[in-house]
């Protein structure tokens, strides 16, 4: 009930940037370069804490021990990317999802110092905060929806598919709930504890669609897997 809307609306714009972008080069690529490339965000989180940080906080300031950590899994990360784009990337459409993807990393990089700033101003419950920006959230998708004339069409389909209405709860549901587990460490933690935790399991993520999906992959691939874990 603190957090000035201002603020709130950054973050859900930073949200809503990175979202639409990751979803539409997923479209355009195979899930696992996406997951892949997404585990680079360390390196934008990396960045903002270091070079243009709006945290006045020492104590939620980046210390050394953690740049080294960081600098170690984006070296893992980025091998196992090259490798993988090396092997994929062969079209123009792919080019394109490449810069979403790397629009899509310079949001992440920005949202957990944005949301260490409300964490250190404001003081908000995990809830209050996750409140606040999915407000804000739902306004601008659903405003975007409008605007793009999708509106209709998207609830439509809904309607006559209702499996996919199921599994979209479903997932809004899981959201909802891991969402409540990010902003608790968010309070709990430094800002930058939970992107290396969710690193962590988009590496999990993507060995789990090699198995089940039969992705073909490299033994190096999997050792640039292995070192960012």
């Amino acid at each position: 009930k603190n957090i000035p809307e201002k603020n709130s609306l950054i973050c859900a714009v930073i949200i809503f940037i990175s979202t639409m972008t990751y979803t539409w080069a997923t479209a355009m690529t195979s899930f696992p370069v996406v997951m892949a490339f997404k585990s680079c965000n360390i390196i934008s989180i990396l960045l903002v804490a270091i070079c243009c940080t709006r945290v006045r906080d020492k104590k939620l300031n980046l210390g050394p021990k953690k740049i080294i950590v960081g600098i170690i899994i984006s070296l893992g990360v980025l091998r196992s990317v090259s490798l993988i784009l090396s092997r994929t990337i062969e079209s123009d459409i792919a080019n394109l999802s490449i810069i979403l993807l790397v629009i899509s990393l310079l949001a992440d990089g920005f949202l957990p110092d944005f949301q260490a700033e409300i964490k250190s101003l404001y003081k908000p419950q995990p809830t209050e905060m996750m409140e606040h920006i999915n407000k804000w959230v739902a306004i601008i998708s659903l405003g975007s929806m409008v605007l793009s004339m999708t509106f209709v069409s998207a609830f439509t389909y809904l309607f006559y598919h209702p499996l996919f209405a199921f599994h979209l709860i479903c997932l809004s549901f899981l959201s909802a709930f891991g969402q409540f587990i990010v902003y608790t460490m968010i309070k709990l933690f430094k800002q930058h504890i939970v992107p290396f935790i969710i690193t962590i399991r988009k590496i999990l993520t993507v060995l789990i669609s090699i198995i089940i999906y039969h992705h073909r992959t490299s033994w190096i691939q999997l050792v640039g897997m292995g070192v960012v874990i």
